[in-house]
């Protein structure tokens, strides 16, 4: 019986693939929602950059700033920009960055400003609220949270204290009492109001907020306050549980003086390639111009 030869088919040589080294380049999220999305990023940043220029006017047209908190913008531009229009910045902390970060036109700001002006005299510029200390402003942001709870209304109220109303970015010793946690925050944590508390401290103090906040089961959280991003991640989740009825957050934002959080913001962006001169000129060309406008 026959039987055919096995075939021996003649391997074909390949030269051997070289890997080409590509250039990684870091992508971000493609989600609109992600704080890692560029256009989110940009406004951000150009959000702090309005804040700082409006604060630099009050300087020129009123002579004092104390209307807004410069150096502090990465707190309250990463927190109140997931602020709805009904929501509230209350006290008025920062008259000026809360409510631009919320949508503020500048020229409404001003013509406040200069009521004020016109009907208090010097330093009439510094609203009222501003004025008052921090346990005040935590007292009065709760009670205003208590009043939407009873009305069943889901408005979240942002209570920004520290800012500035001191300078300095510490909130004093008196202010962290015992009564103090017992009579507002402990109070709000019981009746989960919408609220968060928003606290500017110093990066070398030693109040610990966060651990003091736990023990009336209330959520606390410490975060980079020059850094932008690290708050607005932080205050979304925050926001997210007080619209939904979950109760209050405090977040304590650790400011240090000596570092620029626009600095910060203009560094992290050319990091990820998506900061361009031709952008940032174009925003400062139309804030500057919408300022003037509106002095």
């Amino acid at each position: 019986m026959p039987t055919s030869a096995p075939s021996h088919k003649k391997k074909i040589s390949r030269p051997a693939k070289t890997a080409v080294k590509k250039k990684v380049v870091p992508q971000e999220s493609s989600n609109a929602a992600s704080p890692m999305n560029t256009e989110r990023l940009r406004r951000l940043y150009s959000t702090m950059l309005k804040c700082r220029l409006v604060a630099e006017s009050c300087d020129r047209v009123f002579g004092t700033n104390v209307a807004a908190a410069k150096g502090h913008e990465a707190v309250e531009v990463g927190a109140c920009i997931h602020l709805r229009e009904e929501d509230l910045v209350s006290p008025t902390s920062s008259l000026i960055n809360g409510n631009i970060t919320k949508g503020a036109s500048v020229s409404h700001l001003f013509t406040v400003l200069k009521a004020s002006s016109h009907t208090a005299g010097e330093n009439a510029a510094s609203l009222s609220s501003l004025e008052l200390s921090s346990r005040a402003q935590i007292e009065a942001s709760t009670i205003v949270a208590l009043s939407h709870k009873l009305s069943l209304k889901s408005i979240v109220d942002m209570a920004i204290v520290g800012s500035a109303a001191d300078k300095s970015g510490n909130t004093s010793p008196s202010d962290a009492t015992h009564d103090f946690w017992e009579n507002s925050v402990q109070f709000a944590g019981a009746r989960k109001l919408g609220i968060v508390y928003l606290i500017c401290t110093s990066i070398d103090s030693d109040h610990d907020l966060r651990g003091r906040a736990l023990e009336f089961q209330i959520p606390g959280i410490v975060v980079d306050g020059n850094d932008v991003v690290a708050v607005y991640r932080v205050a979304e989740e925050s926001v997210r549980r007080a619209r939904e009825g979950h109760g209050p957050t405090l977040i304590d934002c650790k400011v240090d003086p000596s570092r620029d959080p626009l600095s910060f913001m203009e560094d992290y962006l050319k990091k990820r390639d998506m900061w361009s001169h031709k952008w940032h000129a174009r925003v400062m060309q139309e804030l500057k111009k919408e300022i003037e406008k509106a002095i």
